[in-house]
């Protein structure tokens, strides 16, 4: 199965996913894709959206998806922030994923760069309960609540953390990408504990939506999926 985590900016539908579903399709693949709580066409209060409640979500999803009775796990293809929450579901039930696909993955970005760049005053009305960001060229509902959940959910604070993540991981950013420095993958990268992630740079921008784009996104699913299976052989239990 894949299943894509998308940014927090556009709903499931979109240029990637549509990509993705119909490679999934001729490649018979399973193919999941669904809005986050309180965003795109989801149901419930933007107010309550949270980077727990989105990996809680996820991880229910996936328990029923990657069906792990059978013992079968997931690629999951995160944008944005779903980058981050595929890592936090990953470090939470490794048992479920199988392999991380990153798209101008953004992990820690309401510290990294919210807190970091935005005036005061916008800051202010933010804490005050939410406020409509603009950033980038798209605009996002930040609340509170995000800001301060994601807290406790931060990947790259202090000096010497390591991320408990043993699944094939790939991040693919683009040099041009306007909202997310492209540094911000490799960061990522040192602090993954497995030895099997790399990294992709191309001239993309943050959405990466291009034709060239979708294709780097296919071979780095289909290099998971490889790794997974090489992985599987290796094991004393398969066969």
């Amino acid at each position: 199965s894949v299943v894509f985590l998308p940014s927090l900016a556009l709903p499931k539908v979109n240029a990637m996913s549509s990509s993705l579903r119909g490679w999934c399709r001729r490649n018979d693949y399973s193919f999941v894709v669904a809005d986050y709580h309180g965003v795109g066409r989801s149901t419930g209060d933007v107010a309550e959206a949270t980077i727990s409640h989105w990996v809680a979500d996820t991880i229910t999803l996936l328990a029923t998806v990657a069906s792990p009775d059978d013992h079968k796990r997931v690629v999951l293809v995160g944008a944005g922030v779903g980058g981050w929450i595929a890592c936090l579901v990953a470090m939470q039930r490794p048992d479920l994923v199988g392999g991380i696909v990153g798209l101008a993955a953004d992990p820690d970005f309401t510290e990294e760069l919210l807190l970091k760049r935005l005036p005061k005053d916008v800051i202010e009305r933010v804490m005050e309960g939410m406020e409509q960001v603009k950033w980038g060229d798209k605009v996002y509902p930040i609340t509170k609540a995000l800001i301060i959940d994601a807290k406790e959910n931060l990947l790259l604070d202090g000096p010497d953390r390591t991320l408990p993540i043993q699944c094939p991981v790939r991040l693919l950013h683009g040099l041009e990408d306007e909202e997310v420095p492209f540094d911000t993958a490799i960061r990522l990268a040192q602090r993954i504990e497995t030895e099997d992630v790399t990294i992709s740079l191309s001239k993309s921008g943050h959405y990466m939506d291009d034709i060239d784009d979708f294709k780097r996104t296919r071979l780095a699913i289909q290099d998971c999926l490889e790794s997974i299976y090489c992985v599987d052989l290796r094991s004393p239990s398969s066969g």
